[in-house]
């Protein structure tokens, strides 16, 4: 039983890590997005909308990374 708790709660830690990379790759593709075919008040739009949007997902990676350490931390302990 105690294995099985163990093994679930390093699942859940691998779970959110990954997630944690997926969101950070994204985020970085939201800010090398181009303005091609945009006028110039579009692309200043445009860009401070992927910079808002890169800035909510990289907070939500740091946050999964900072919760999937915490029970990382908790599992060893045990």
């Amino acid at each position: 039983m105690r294995r099985a708790m163990r093994a679930s709660v390093l699942g859940l830690v691998v779970g959110m890590l990954v997630g944690a990379v997926v969101l950070g790759v994204l985020a970085g593709q939201k800010l090398s997005k181009g303005c091609e075919g945009l006028s110039p008040e579009e692309c200043n739009l445009e860009r401070q909308i992927a910079i808002s949007l890169a800035r909510q997902e990289a907070l939500g990676a740091l946050g999964l990374t900072l919760v999937a350490g915490g029970l990382a931390i908790a599992l060893r302990r045990r």
